[in-house]
């Protein structure tokens, strides 16, 4: 399955997160408005949602939001107890043209979708809600037919539609019904809302580990799967997320490691994955060996290669003393001596931090050091004056004369 922001990018209608400290519940896709009425906000498990109280909570939208024809609806709930059936979400219903989706009394997701008095579809989830945990739910209508699943995407349930959809009577309306029945008020929390105007995959993207001429999936220890594998292979045995995989379990597998990557949406080209290592140095890793670069180049004017090494800062000196030898060679019979050219970005002065004192000693009364520097007598000494300036390194270079 494509992330959400890709299927967003592609064919997104509304995406409310439902995470607001407070106020309206915000379109991260378009520019829809839900207003909350007696709702409360809730971070359960590292996810902050809505809560429905089950007597007068509720989300009212100002556009309806949900298109006619094909479409995903797609939402996490965290449905309560029940014993009457529960509005989740609505446009329509109970003779108004639209669609709803409620938690029906033996906690399945159940769709009807109507023309004012003309029922088109009651379609009902093959699995239940977990009542007390987060369910993720994606209803799907599909050249008139709707397919729900529940917290799972090997199974759903189908359904035909006996007619064509007509444009909603209502604005979309989260936690109560269209007719306001008080007994049919949402009790739980609900987030991640996202709506689409096309069908979107419920197989998410998948990952396995090639290794020694093995494929492999991780679950709490490496598991080898075969030579070769098939899509199944992927969807059922692969990792969702490769950075739960321990450290210690990457350590294991010596030598060469592909990680090949399974998705079903045609439109992405590439995938790119990140790699975080401890800090590391080319010394570390080179040290004591020699490194050879080889550059290759169909260019016939090309008669040189310039390499470029960025270094922490040093100086020579403390890299060959006093004096070191630079040879040179070259096969040109004109050539009779050879000149070395160092570029450097060190000055002394690149040493010393804010302002200093620069003290000069002469025999004369006074001495110049730069024109807008007076030296200021400091003290008589023995042959001669002291003389002191202090200096500002921000205005640029000094010259002594």
């Amino acid at each position: 399955m494509s992330s959400t922001l890709d299927n967003m990018n592609r064919c997104g209608v509304g995406w409310f997160k439902m995470d607001e400290a407070s106020g309206n519940a915000i379109d991260s896709k378009g520019n829809a408005i839900g207003t909350p009425s007696n709702v409360k906000r809730i971070s359960d498990k590292d996810r902050n949602s809505i809560e429905f109280n089950g007597v007068n909570s509720y989300v009212q939208f100002n556009q309806r939001i949900i298109p006619i024809g094909n479409k995903s609806i797609r939402f996490k709930i965290k449905p309560y107890p029940t014993s009457s059936i529960k509005a989740i979400l609505q446009t329509g219903g109970y003779n108004n043209t639209g669609i709803r989706i409620d938690q029906d009394t033996d906690n399945k997701i159940m769709v009807i979708a109507q023309n004012t008095t003309n029922i088109l579809a009651t379609a009902k989830s093959l699995d239940s809600l977990v009542v007390g945990e987060w369910n993720d739910v994606l209803v799907i209508f599909s050249s008139q037919k709707i397919l729900i699943y529940v917290n799972s995407f090997t199974k759903h349930s189908i359904t035909e539609l006996i007619g064509l959809e007509l444009e909603p009577t209502n604005n979309l309306i989260v936690g109560k019904t269209i007719v306001n029945y008080s007994e049919r008020y949402f009790k739980g929390q609900i987030c991640e809302l996202e709506i689409y105007n096309d069908i979107i995959s419920p197989i998410p993207n998948k990952i396995l580990i090639y290794h020694g001429n093995q494929y492999k999936t991780y679950n709490e220890s490496w598991q080898n799967i075969g030579t070769s594998v098939v899509e199944n292979d992927y969807i059922f045995k692969g990792v969702d997320d490769i950075s739960t995989i321990p450290e210690a379990a990457w350590a294991e597998l010596k030598g060469d490691v592909e990680l090949c990557y399974y998705t079903d949406a045609l439109n992405k080209t590439e995938v790119s994955f990140n790699i975080e290592t401890e800090p590391f140095t080319l010394a570390e890793e080179f040290d004591g060996q020699t490194i050879k670069i080889i550059e290759y180049t169909d260019n016939p004017t090309q008669e040189e290669s310039i390499i470029t090494l960025e270094t922490e800062p040093f100086t020579f000196y403390d890299e060959v003393g006093d004096s070191f030898d630079v040879l040179h060679y070259t096969d040109d019979p004109d050539k009779t001596e050879a000149e070395l050219e160092i570029n450097h970005n060190y000055s002394p002065w690149d040493e010393l931090d804010g302002d200093f004192e620069l003290v000069t000693w002469t025999m004369e009364e006074e001495t110049e050091v730069q024109e807008e520097l007076k030296p200021i007598f400091k003290e008589k000494i023995e042959d001669g004056d002291l003389y002191g300036v202090t200096v500002d390194l921000s205005k640029g270079t000094i010259n002594i004369k």
